[in-house]
């Protein structure tokens, strides 16, 4: 399972579609509460971590490290990751 953040706020709704205007390109979109849907810029602040990796690590490496394991991403580089773990096709 994989947390997200986008400009340092959990996203709990996230989702992967192809761009409306290049259909050959895949975009992220995230959705806040009684609002909607909204694109993931290249500009955003946005972060992925792999809470069951994380997890594995022991206690001492988790409270020692700087990022807490958060890696920051493009959006085409969380689609890769996604991709890469199985998580959307």
């Amino acid at each position: 399972m994989f947390e997200i953040r986008l400009n340092g706020a959990n996203v709990p709704h996230l989702d992967v579609r192809q761009n409306p205007e290049r259909l050959d390109e895949w975009r992220v979109y995230f959705h806040i509460d009684d609002i909607g849907w909204f694109a993931v810029e290249e500009g955003d602040d946005l972060k992925y971590r792999d809470e069951k990796s994380w997890l594995l690590l022991p206690v001492e490496m988790r409270q020692a490290s700087v990022d807490k394991g958060w890696c920051r991403a493009t959006p085409r580089e969380l689609i890769e990751v996604l991709e890469l773990a199985g998580a959307i096709e």
